[in-house]
């Protein structure tokens, strides 16, 4: 398994998978899955591929409007998952709606985020 999520996250890398394509996000949403259920069962998963295929399984995500799902998602990529959570609320702007940004802190909250961080860092 390590080498078919090695083969798949290095063809999402080098573009060989086409974002515009109708199977890419159930593709993506197959292989983000795969990883955390063999995380969830003790298999050993590479860091490195997992993290490439969390990451485009957050940009199908948004592009869906699923904003509810990001925090967890996110919350997913480890070390990782603040700065990327950060960028997802940047993304909403100044204008969103402030029931919308709090709720967006609640879902961080509730996916094990640490949020005084994630504020600190979205602040700059």
């Amino acid at each position: 398994t390590s080498s078919l999520l090695e083969t798949f996250a290095a063809g999402l890398k080098d573009g060989n998978f086409d974002p515009e394509s109708s199977e890419y996000p159930t593709m993506i949403r197959f292989f983000a899955h795969l990883c955390l259920y063999l995380r969830m069962i003790d298999i050993p998963v590479p860091l490195f591929a997992t993290q490439v295929i969390l990451e485009a399984y957050l940009k199908v995500l948004e592009a869906e409007g699923k904003r509810e799902l990001v925090a967890m998602y996110a919350g997913a990529l480890g070390d990782y998952a603040v700065e990327r959570y950060v960028m997802f609320l940047t993304s909403l702007k100044l204008t969103a709606d402030i029931t919308k940004r709090r709720l967006a802190l609640t879902h961080a909250q509730e996916h094990g985020l640490n949020v005084h961080r994630v504020v600190v860092v979205t602040a700059k």
